[in-house]
């Protein structure tokens, strides 16, 4: 898998705490079922991207889910 889709979620994994979780905007915005406990929305900064991507930090449950 290749493309811009594919490196956008690399860098996100690669922004995200240990205990969370970043997801693009369009991705939460996407989704059926929200996570209730998913932070505001930010604009990250990230390589290989000319302007900020807006998107938000979910905590990640002990166990690995989300």
């Amino acid at each position: 898998m290749i493309g811009s889709d594919v490196n956008l979620a690399s860098r996100l994994v690669s922004e995200a705490r240990p205990d969370e979780c970043l997801v693009s905007e369009k991705f939460f915005a996407a989704l059926r079922e929200k996570p209730p406990e998913a932070g505001e929305i930010e604009s990250l900064r990230v390589k290989g991207f000319p302007t900020e991507i807006p998107c938000r930090r979910v905590p990640i449950e002990k166990g690995g889910a989300l």
